[in-house]
């Protein structure tokens, strides 16, 4: 703990030998100066506090509960409301009344009989640095978008004593008409289970990530996600935000949830999801189950390995090293898959790709159709088209060879003609 070396103090007391006293005190210091501003009357000191900047020019106050026109408790009051981050130290003779004044945060009492200077240096010192810490928190909490309220335990009961803005906006309500109320006189509405929490939270319990729905008619209805812990003994702190719309997200989310699940389920596509890392299907959907006779159990524990061929095996290996180059490859492919009563089908894949933070492809979304019908039926018109091609080609080969003939015979009547045309021409020329 870092402690100033120079601590300016506003000491108000009407007993001058006293106030002697005190400055002695100070002087006896070894490591911190002390600047006294010493005034005689509650007057003069809350004058003084006026006319300054407190928190600037001020680091800590010392009071004597005991002044001219002023007695007791009502000296601490009238002097607090003035600088509310200022660390007051009570110094009286009245440890009862000093007491009361640490409850309504004084920040510690000194009694005018046990009073020595090493007793008096510490308290301002810590009071001091306990004021700090105390107003960051305050900071803290006033700039914080949760709600905050906060509750002090008196004779079993809780007592609403502190809020933050974001209370006000998020109630859409003044919460200082709460203060110094009961929490169920605060809140009549509040559900028993709630008091109980806070009560079990202020025993030591924190009662965390609870979901309350409240409203009444000057709060708006709405349903609060709420935190209680004990802050310190005897007081209670909750936090709160609104979370209906953030909940009635959910529902809806919820809601696209299902009707997905259950398109995923009504519909002739086997749908699964693939965990490349671990080699093992994450979901599977009950039409990939009927479409290879396994349980979803089953299913869930094998190799998607197990369940293609060796043919399709090696299609996937090649895929997936196109995959590790940066290749682009189609996302849908066939692939021959085995059943579980052993009988290939054939399936088509359209595979949606899963990526980890760093780009890499850990596993895929999967959708599978069962086209070893369409292949059955191409298979026959392939086989038909090759059986009519090989028709045509032998009427065409027997229509070459009939044409060969032909034109044989009609080259061997040519040539007869010929010959006979010849045979003519010669006669006549013997004729003459």
């Amino acid at each position: 703990m870092l402690i100033q070396d120079n601590i300016k103090v506003l000491y108000i007391e009407d007993d001058e030998d006293h106030a002697e006293v005190i400055n002695e005190f100070f002087k006896q210091s070894k490591y911190i100066t002390f600047d006294i501003i010493h005034k005689s009357t509650l007057k003069e000191g809350k004058e003084y506090l006026k006319s300054i900047n407190c928190a600037c020019d001020l680091d800590i106050i010392l009071l004597d509960l005991m002044l001219p026109n002023s007695y007791g408790i009502n000296t601490y009051l009238s002097v607090a409301e003035i600088c509310s981050h200022i660390p007051i130290v009570i110094i009286s003779a009245h440890e009862d009344i000093a007491c009361e004044c640490v409850k309504l945060g004084a920040q510690d009492y000194l009694l005018k009989i046990d009073l020595t200077s090493g007793l008096l240096i510490r308290s301002l010192k810590y009071a001091i640095e306990r004021s700090k810490l105390e107003n960051q928190f305050e900071n803290i909490v006033q700039s914080s978008s949760l709600g905050y309220h906060m509750y002090e335990l008196k004779d079993g009961e809780l007592i609403f004593v502190g809020y933050n803005q974001a209370a006000n906006s998020i109630l859409g309500i003044d919460n200082k008409q709460f203060l110094h109320k009961e929490l169920t006189e605060a809140f009549p509405n509040m559900q028993k289970r709630v008091v109980n929490g806070y009560k079990q939270a202020v025993a030591g319990t924190p009662w965390i990530n609870k979901i309350v729905k409240y409203g009444d008619d000057n709060i708006k209805p709405a349903i609060f996600g709420i935190n209680a812990y004990k802050s310190s003994k005897n007081h209670l702190t909750v936090t709160f935000s609104d979370i209906t719309d953030r909940l009635n997200d959910q529902e809806k989310l919820k809601l696209n949830e299902k009707k997905f699940r259950n398109l995923v389920e009504v519909t002739k596509a086997g749908i699964y999801e693939i965990d490349f890392i671990n080699s093992k299907f994450t979901y599977v959907n009950d039409v990939m189950c009927q479409q290879l006779g396994y349980t979803k159990e089953e299913l869930l524990e094998m190799n998607p390995f197990d369940i293609i061929t060796k043919e399709s095996v090696n299609k996937w290996l090649e895929r997936w090293e196109s995959l590790q180059r940066g290749e682009f490859i189609d996302s849908t492919v066939e692939y021959k898959v085995i059943r579980k009563d052993g009988t290939v089908t054939w399936v088509l894949s359209a595979s949606e790709y899963i990526e980890d933070e760093n780009k890499n492809i850990i596993g895929a979304n999967v959708v599978a159709i069962d086209i070893t019908e369409r292949k059955i039926a191409q298979a026959i018109i392939e086989e038909r088209e090759h059986t009519v091609y090989k028709e045509l080609e032998k009427k065409i080969h027997e229509w070459r060879k009939e044409l060969v003939v032909k034109n044989l015979k009609r080259d061997e009547q040519l040539d007869l003609i010929q010959s006979e045309i010849f045979s003519m021409k010669n006669s006549q020329e013997v004729t003459i």
